[in-house]
C-alpha cells in the first residue's frame, strides 16, 4: 500500500511503468558502462497482480497467488494523483506519505498467520543528502502546490470596473458579469491536466460551469528577446466552479480552471487568461482581505 495525506486521491493507470527516459534510469555510478538501475516493475499480467484495489488517498498492489516480492527488491511506480483544493503546510503532522507491505501469511493447523511490516515514511529532501549517492537515485517530497508569483487581477471593461449587481428589494434585480483579466506566474510547474485555483470573496459568482476565455490577441504579442513573455493556458481548458469554504459559502465562488497542457517554471515567462464573475449585491470592505 502507498498512502497519501488525507484528501488526496491516488490511481494507477494500465502497468504503472515510468517513464523511461527519468533521470534515475542513466545513473552508472561505477562507470562499468550498464545503467545501475534496472527498472523494476510489478507485473499486472494476468495472475501476477493488479492495482485494481486501489481507492481514495491509497495506492494497491495486490500480488497474485503464489507471487511474491523479495526482500530488497527495487520497483518503480507512476501514480496518478489528484491533489487537494489546499496545500498542506510542510509542518502539518497530516502531510505524510508512506508505504507499508502486508502478506497472508502461512494458513496451518494453529491459524493463519497475516504478516504486516512497519509502515515507512517517504524521506524528506534534507535526509536525502545523508544518503550515499542518495541524490542520483532518490528524490524526497516534493511540492505539488504553490502559491502562484506575482498574480494580478485587472477588472475588465472600465465601465464595469466598479460595478456590482443592482438592487434594493424595490428595484428589480438583475446581475452583472464581467471578465476578471487574471496573470501570473507559476511557482511549480504544473503538468497536463493540472489545476489553476482562482477565489473570491463570498457572494462574487463564476457559477458551477464557469468561463474561461484567452486574452485579446495583443497581451500576448511578442515585444523583444529580453523583456516579459505572456503565453495563453494551452486547450483544452475546462473551468468547474464550486462553493469555499464549502460548509458557508453562498455563491461558486471558487475556480478551478484545468489545463490541457504544461505550465512551467520559465524565467520571464507568465500566464494570462480572462473569467467571468457576476458580481454581488451589496459590497463590503471586507472582501479586501478575504
Amino acid at each position: 500500500e502507498i498512502r497519501a495525506p488525507p484528501e488526496y486521491v491516488c490511481s494507477v493507470s494500465g502497468t504503472g511503468e515510468p517513464d523511461s527516459d527519468l533521470d534515475v534510469f542513466a545513473v552508472d555510478s561505477d562507470d562499468d558502462g550498464y545503467p545501475d538501475n534496472r527498472r523494476g516493475l510489478l507485473s499486472v499480467e494476468a495472475e501476477d497482480g493488479d492495482y485494481e484495489r486501489s481507492d481514495g488517498r491509497s495506492c494497491w498492489y495486490e500480488v497474485g497467488k503464489y507471487g511474491r516480492i523479495y526482500d530488497k527488491q527495487v520497483v518503480y511506480i507512476e501514480l496518478d494523483i489528484e491533489n487537494p483544493s489546499d496545500a498542506f503546510r510542510r509542518d502539518d503532522s497530516t502531510n505524510k506519505w508512506y508505504v507499508q507491505l502486508s502478506s497472508k501469511g502461512a494458513l496451518s493447523s494453529l491459524g493463519d498467520f497475516g504478516v504486516s511490516h512497519p509502515i515507512v515514511y517517504f524521506t524528506n529532501n534534507s535526509a536525502i543528502q545523508q544518503i550515499t549517492n542518495g541524490p542520483d537515485y532518490f528524490a524526497g517530497n516534493a511540492a505539488v502546490i504553490g502559491e502562484l508569483v506575482d498574480p494580478l487581477f485587472q477588472p475588465g471593461a472600465a465601465v464595469y470596473s466598479m460595478a456590482r449587481s443592482c438592487c434594493s428589494s424595490t428595484f428589480s434585480t438583475r446581475s452583472i458579469t464581467q471578465y476578471m483579466r487574471v496573470f501570473f506566474k507559476p511557482g511549480v510547474s504544473v503538468g497536463q491536466k493540472g489545476y489553476v485555483i482562482v477565489d473570491a470573496p463570498d457572494t462574487f459568482d463564476f457559477g458551477a460551469e464557469c468561463k474561461v476565455e484567452d486574452l485579446d490577441d495583443d497581451y500576448y504579442a511578442y515585444t523583444g528577446e529580453g523583456e516579459l513573455i505572456l503565453k495563453v493556458l494551452k486547450a483544452p481548458v475546462v473551468c468547474t466552479g464550486s462553493k469555499y469554504p464549502q460548509l458557508t459559502a453562498t455563491t461558486y465562488n471558487r475556480a478551478t480552471v484545468r489545463v490541457g497542457g504544461l505550465i512551467d517554471v520559465i524565467d520571464l515567462t507568465y500566464y494570462g487568461f480572462q473569467i467571468a464573475v457576476s458580481h454581488p449585491y451589496l459590497y463590503s470592505t471586507d472582501m479586501h482581505s478575504e
